[in-house]
């Protein structure tokens, strides 16, 4: 994917929603340490397409993976900004089952 300005590892945090216009969003679970403290962040991915169906049928509450994309943002009808990764590479690392063996 062309533009990719962001790369991030964590777990998806919940079901996947199904927008209007076919892509699929749902939450990455990501962690930083900075100066030996701990930050939680919670990031919202947005899939199109093949890839959509793809994390739909493979991903799961829990499940680790790496999202290659760009930092995107649109403005609701209600004039909130709403930031969002769009997802132009995944890579599948772990089940949350293979997690806990």
């Amino acid at each position: 994917m062309k533009n990719v300005d962001t790369i991030l590892i964590g777990r998806i945090a919940g079901d996947f929603q199904q927008r209007a216009d076919g892509s699929v969003e749902n939450t990455i679970v990501h962690a930083t340490v900075k100066d030996g403290e701990e930050f939680t962040h919670f990031v919202l991915v947005r899939f199109r397409g093949k890839q959509a169906e793809l994390v739909r049928k493979h991903l799961s509450k829990g499940d680790l993976c790496c999202i290659e994309g760009r930092r995107c943002e649109e403005t609701t009808d209600t004039n909130v900004v709403k930031q969002y990764i769009e997802a132009g590479h995944i890579t599948f690392l772990a089940t949350r089952r293979q997690s806990n063996d």
